[in-house]
């Protein structure tokens, strides 16, 4: 684990990078460490998401490849510049993400759920990110897919579904996303398109 206040005095830090198995981390261990930009805990793990208050200068969070199953809703209160957040490869499901998680992250531009145990999709989830621009939810197990559940997502330009268990696309819901450039579904089980699907990109 970290000591805590280990990035005290670092104030002219801006990327950090720690693989090396942690398995906790403590809620101070980011005290007073305003100058991170970019902050990579990929490939340790991780059961909790981590508290990161204090780093407000945060662009880039990588949690990657952890273990993460606990998502404390206030984690990510304080990064109200956050751009990029990957969360892939943690095998987390549906209902271990509380519903407003991402609430804060209304500048965020880029979100990686893929390769999780998602086997459906919450609305609330992407209630505030007005921003989003690349979602990325592929390998997962998701089999009813409601398009609406994107509403939110008016900026958004690149969708990956691939590698779930999605056998009907129906048009409702798809008409705001004007924007949307790459819609990708490879690896599916896909049996039925409803004729207008397509009609709005």
């Amino acid at each position: 684990t970290l000591p805590s206040r280990v990035f005290e005095n670092c104030l002219k830090l801006r990327e950090v990078t720690i693989r090396n198995q942690l398995v906790t981390i403590p809620s101070d261990a980011f005290y007073k460490a305003q100058s991170i930009e970019l902050l990579d805990l990929s490939i340790n793990r991780l059961e909790v998401f981590p508290a990161l208050s204090g780093l407000i200068r945060l662009e880039h969070l990588n949690l990657a490849e952890n273990n993460l199953r606990i998502f404390p809703v206030d984690a990510l209160q304080d990064l109200i510049v956050l751009k990029k957040l990957e969360l892939r490869e943690n095998y987390f499901s549906t209902s271990d993400l509380p519903d407003f998680f991402f609430k804060n992250l209304s500048i965020l531009e880029h979100l990686d759920l893929s390769k999780n145990a998602l086997n459906s999709i919450k609305f609330e989830w992407f209630s505030d990110l007005k921003n989003l621009t690349i979602l990325e939810i592929a390998h997962n197990s998701i089999d009813t897919l409601n398009m609406k559940i994107f509403t939110p997502l008016t900026n958004i330009r690149v969708l990956y579904l691939d590698h779930n268990n999605i056998a009907e696309l129906h048009a409702n819901g798809f008409d705001v996303y004007h924007n949307l450039r790459i819609l990708s579904l490879n690896y599916n089980f896909i049996n039925k398109i409803e004729r207008y699907f397509f009609d709005f990109m």
